[in-house]
């Protein structure tokens, strides 16, 4: 009997989980959505938020913020790197051209972003020379494609890769549909 019950229970939470994709439109003029993560790459872990909002069918524009801390070893000492970025971007959502299922999101795009660096420097051996300096990364212009799978109407989850950006390498998150 408890077997009996649970797959009923199963399948009528499989019906119900696919009836409520009927009206999902997540790419259609004016959808917003809010994406937050972790990735990796070179310089540490990043932390990311990101804002996007469907400009037409199948194109979103906004923006993202990271922040990503790494230290490294070096003759004695340790230098201590923090960086923060701000970018805009720009996506293409394949999902229409791929006949994707509607729980299904498969993008690429492109970023303009600009990144900066704090990095101290100390050094227990010689505590008369500490460095403390910020600079900047500048300009960069970076790749990215990615998927997203949605579990219901509201929330995602998201991976990309990409390149060009200190986010570069890769990254994933939960998207959270506006």
């Amino acid at each position: 009997m408890k077997n009996k019950v649970i797959v009923l229970l199963s399948v009528f939470t499989l019906f119900f989980a696919n009836a409520s994709f009927a009206q999902f439109e997540p790419f259609s003029d004016g959808a917003k959505m809010l994406s937050a993560g972790v990735g990796a790459t070179g310089w540490g872990i990043p932390v990311y938020v990101r804002y996007e909002q469907a400009i037409v069918e199948n194109v979103t524009i906004g923006g993202s913020l990271s922040y990503q801390s790494y230290s490294e070893k070096y003759s004695g000492g340790k230098w201590r790197h923090t960086i923060f970025g701000v970018s805009g971007r720009g996506s293409y959502h394949f999902n229409e051209l791929f006949s994707a299922a509607e729980e299904w999101d498969f993008y690429a795009g492109g970023s303009l972003g600009f990144y900066s660096w704090d990095t101290k420097w100390d050094d227990a051996s010689s505590p008369t020379f500490d460095y403390n300096g910020s600079g900047s990364g500048g300009m960069s212009i970076g790749a990215h494609v990615g998927v997203r799978y949605f579990l219901n109407e509201k929330i995602g989850l998201n991976a990309e890769v990409g390149g060009g950006t200190v986010l570069a390498g890769a990254t994933v998150g939960v998207t959270f549909l506006l």
